[in-house]
């Protein structure tokens, strides 16, 4: 026979379970020689958080996307993306693969056409002989068409890139980026020279792929309001500094605006 004091009542657990940081800055002093660019800079984004930093002209974004994508050391403090430092030598090819990077030059081959460089996306999930030759699978083919098609620049395909204006070039990189499925997406005003109507097909894309594969997005950005409308966090980056961290829904936007003036 069961008596009361042998039934044990689980334990439940009220507090949430802590999510883990993807990105995190630390104390980050950084710049070209003996210039300063960046100063004191400290944040760290959580897994599948959206982030939109923003700031004036020579605010230190590009300066900034260059150090947490590992393309320019701190002078001091530290950078760590998925718990792992990237001062230390081979931090950035153990990451490959899962950080997709869409720089303000957008790192096309223009000697190559649309389709091949989308497809240079899936290079990470492609064995590597067959890689050396540009073969690629028929799921690669597959899902390069279906971006392509939703980014309404299937006709495209067999272009070579140098004939693509600016906003098309930016499509395919974005679409590139897409196609790699990494964890982690930082983007240089990826959405410089487009329309508003593509634009917001191409964030509204971004959104549906981050939510599919709880991506974690950093978005360099000048445009304010399209911050406001899509980030669930938003830096403001003046003179190198950080001068304000806040959620959208939080924010005062006009004195967000009048920063950009000040």
């Amino acid at each position: 026979m069961i008596n009361e004091a042998q039934i044990m009542e689980p334990i439940i657990s009220d507090s949430p379970k802590e999510v883990k940081s993807a990105i995190v800055l630390d104390e980050v002093f950084a710049g070209y020689g003996s210039r300063n660019i960046l100063s004191n800079i400290s944040f760290k984004v959580k897994k599948g958080e959206l982030w939109a930093i923003i700031g004036p002209s020579g605010a230190g974004k590009t300066t900034l996307f260059k150090v947490i994508t590992g393309l320019l050391k701190p002078k001091h403090g530290t950078v760590e993306i998925d718990n792992q430092d990237l001062s230390k030598k081979g931090t950035r090819k153990l990451l490959r693969g899962k950080i997709g990077y869409i720089p303000q030059n957008l790192g096309l081959i223009s000697s190559h056409d649309v389709k091949t460089n989308v497809l240079i996306g899936s290079l990470g999930r492609t064995p590597t002989l067959p890689s050396l030759f540009g073969m690629f699978s028929q799921q690669a083919h597959k899902e390069t068409d279906e971006i392509l098609e939703k980014l309404s620049i299937s006709n495209l395909g067999s272009q070579p890139i140098k004939t693509l204006s600016g906003g098309e070039k930016r499509r395919i990189a974005i679409a590139r980026a897409m196609l790699q499925k990494p964890e982690i997406i930082i983007a240089d005003e990826f959405l410089s020279d487009l329309d508003v109507a593509t634009a917001s097909k191409v964030m509204n894309l971004m959104l549906d792929t981050q939510k599919q594969n709880d991506m974690t997005v950093v978005l360099i950005e000048h445009n304010l309001d399209s911050a406001l409308m899509y980030a669930d966090k938003i830096l403001f980056l003046k003179h190198g500094k950080v001068k304000e961290i806040v959620e959208p829904q939080m924010a005062e936007r006009k004195k967000l605006r009048g920063m950009f003036d000040d």
